[in-house]
């Protein structure tokens, strides 16, 4: 995960993270269609003012995958993260449209 922000004259801010998820597809929706729901996790720091932090996320996520192949599939999904940053009180929170591709190795 990447994340980069200006507001204003506020100063940048940019947070980069890595981690697991887990994906489960459920139900067919079609021929070549099916929805999904994921859980991930990421740990990684978040830079502000030229000071770095730890930063923890976790999201949900939730949508429909259309199989171009056996491989390859177009997603688009709803997804909610909220990410907790050292020093800070209170997480951010994030819900947001998410579209992308999938790339599948082996079965």
């Amino acid at each position: 995960m990447y994340n980069s922000e200006k507001t204003g004259d506020l100063d940048p801010t940019s947070t980069t993270a890595f981690g697991p998820f887990v994906r489960y597809y459920f139900t067919s929706i079609g021929k070549n269609a099916k929805l999904f729901g994921g859980l991930n996790a990421a740990f990684g720091s978040h830079a502000e003012g030229g000071v770095s932090y730890s930063a923890t996320a976790i999201g949900l996520n939730a949508g429909a995958a259309i199989f171009l192949n056996s491989s390859i599939a177009l997603e688009a999904g709803l997804g909610y993260t909220t990410i907790k940053i050292q020093d800070q009180d209170d997480p951010t929170n994030r819900f947001g449209l998410k579209v992308g591709f999938q790339i599948h190795l082996g079965k």
